[in-house]
């Protein structure tokens, strides 16, 4: 499902500091258009309102797990996972409202009893948009964020801004967000290159994807 970006830019909730952080900005504005950062009217980051997250949801509110890793050593995380069982791997960020409409259908893939013994795993792109707010701040207002939309599943941020080295890594055509990838018997066996139209989606593909 394509999701064209808004006339005043995508829905980034960041601050850009002055300097090279301009041009990293620069670089990675191409992947948010690709991924529609603007989300559709009314909902603007799949059910977390602008302006809010980790700051604005009360100290009650869910989190969802978040850690952050290099790219290698998310990289080994994800073999390890693999070799262990069925894995859903899912590429996401705040930035990308498709990633954020989409979560809750993963939220509820992960409950779902049809899906007992399947891991889910998150990979947040967000380090790759400027931001001048410190690491742990940061990391706190995503895992607000996320917890908005229902996921309880992990998620690793990702310490790189070059998000086509993460492309090039994981074997991706392309460094758009979102992406989805199944492991099966330690490989990859699927790929998903757009965000899931619902739920019924989600798991009709990773249906096919464990009997195959």
């Amino acid at each position: 499902m394509q999701h064209q970006a808004r006339a005043q830019g995508p829905q980034l909730r960041t601050r850009r500091p002055p300097g090279p952080g301009r041009l990293a900005a620069a670089g990675v504005l191409l992947v948010l258009l690709a991924c529609g950062g603007g989300a559709e009217e009314g909902n603007p980051a799949g059910g977390t309102p602008a302006g809010e997250g980790a700051a604005g949801a009360g100290p009650a509110a869910a989190r969802a797990p978040l850690e952050a890793l290099a790219l290698d050593e998310a990289l080994g995380r994800i073999e390890s996972l693999a070799a262990e069982g069925p894995l859903v791997v899912n590429l996401w960020a705040t930035w990308c409202g498709p990633c954020m409409e989409e979560l809750p259908f993963f939220a509820a893939a992960d409950a779902d009893p049809a899906f007992e013994g399947v891991a889910f795993l998150g990979l947040n792109g967000d380090h790759a948009v400027p931001d001048a707010a410190p690491l742990e701040e940061r990391l706190e207002r995503i895992r607000g964020e996320a917890g908005a939309t229902g996921i309880r599943f992990p998620s690793l941020y990702l310490l790189t801004e070059d998000l086509q080295a993460v492309a090039e890594a994981l074997d991706l055509p392309t460094a758009v967000f979102p992406q989805t990838l199944l492991y099966r018997g330690g490989r990859r066996v699927r790929l998903h290159e757009d965000a899931f139209a619902g739920p019924e989606d989600l798991a009709a593909w990773l249906r096919e994807g464990l009997a195959d």
